[in-house]
């Protein structure tokens, strides 16, 4: 604890984090908007602390949110939209999201598979655009979207 700033303010960012990785930007605004009697020095000073002890890490939280959206079969651009704002470096977004592209077509090919039963590339041109357009709201490439019924 430091005289720095209220200990309530840093339970909640220890509790905050606890939870799962947060940016430094998203953590941030989370506590000012809790905290708002808390000066934006005393705050900034936390999160400088936080970051020292290694309790936030910018490149854990992106690679954090990158895998969980993974996980959920989206795409690298609805990923990059999702969280752009909630990063105080976005480059350590680009970074996380710098993938093979292997990797995206098999996340792309097993959504196909959950929602439309196979990823073999159907005869009928309507299906195919219905399939294609399903992959690009979910935020993949043209060239990943057509790899995955390769």
């Amino acid at each position: 604890m430091s005289a720095d700033w209220p200990p309530q303010l840093e339970q909640k960012a220890v509790e905050l984090l606890a939870q799962r990785e947060h940016g430094i930007r998203e953590l941030r605004g989370k506590l000012a908007h809790r905290f708002v009697e808390v000066s934006p020095e005393a705050l900034d000073a936390l999160l400088q602390a936080l970051v020292e002890r290694g309790w936030l890490d910018e490149q854990r939280f992106a690679e954090s949110a990158v895998n969980s959206y993974l996980a959920r079969g989206d795409g690298p651009m609805k990923i990059r939209h999702k969280l752009a704002e909630r990063f105080e470096e976005p480059w350590r977004l680009d970074e996380a999201l710098a993938l093979p592209d292997e990797v995206w077509v098999e996340t792309a090919r097993e959504a196909l598979i959950k929602k439309f039963g196979g990823a073999e590339k159907p005869a009928d041109r309507k299906e195919v655009a219905r399939r294609l357009r399903f992959l690009q709201g979910r935020g993949f490439t043209a060239q990943q979207c057509w790899a995955a019924f390769e």
